[in-house]
């Protein structure tokens, strides 16, 4: 995720596929709503550009990706998404903690949708995607009813559940 931070509050882009036109139709349509939007416009456009040269350069580039705003809530407890809510992932949990941890999760993720697609049981799976979840503050109690030592603690803890075993796979499978 890609964060630009704009005037009326932080502002994501996620990468989705989509089309050149849906992006730049996104992008222009910023200029319609002042000087900040246009801004946050004009950003995701040269992002988008870069995104795309980076798809060519690993041989997507006909992948059809866009690029989607994200906003936060003003207590930055949540993003939004197409309207909804969804928590957001704990600020605290240090860079390098919270990149192995989205790791983990995307993994997951992936097996998940192996497990579906060959026809095998998806449940350990799924329990690495609510590990890392959990741990990234995203479910399970409120990041922010939580104690710093206890934030850290349940970052940890999801570290050590999904840190690869000996035999190349997490921990918990």
């Amino acid at each position: 995720m890609l964060a630009v931070a704009a005037g009326i509050g932080r502002v994501a882009l996620i990468g989705l596929r989509g089309d050149d036109a849906a992006c730049s139709r996104r992008s222009e349509t910023g200029q319609a709503f002042g000087v900040a939007n246009s801004v946050v416009a004009a950003v995701a456009d040269d992002i988008w550009q870069e995104h795309k040269a980076v798809l060519a350069r690993i041989g997507r580039a006909g992948a059809g990706y866009r690029l989607i705003m994200v906003e936060t809530t003003d207590d930055g407890r949540y993003i939004v998404v197409d309207g909804r809510r969804w928590r957001a992932t704990d600020p605290a949990i240090p860079e390098e903690a919270g990149a192995r941890l989205r790791k983990a999760l995307m993994a997951a993720r992936r097996d998940v949708g192996a497990a579906l697609r060959a026809g095998r049981n998806p449940k350990p799976a799924r329990a690495r995607v609510q590990i890392a979840k959990v741990a990234l503050g995203e479910r399970g109690t409120p990041w922010w009813e939580q104690s710093d030592d206890e934030r850290r603690a349940r970052w940890e803890r999801g570290l050590r559940e999904l840190a690869p075993s000996d035999s190349g796979e997490s921990a918990r499978t």
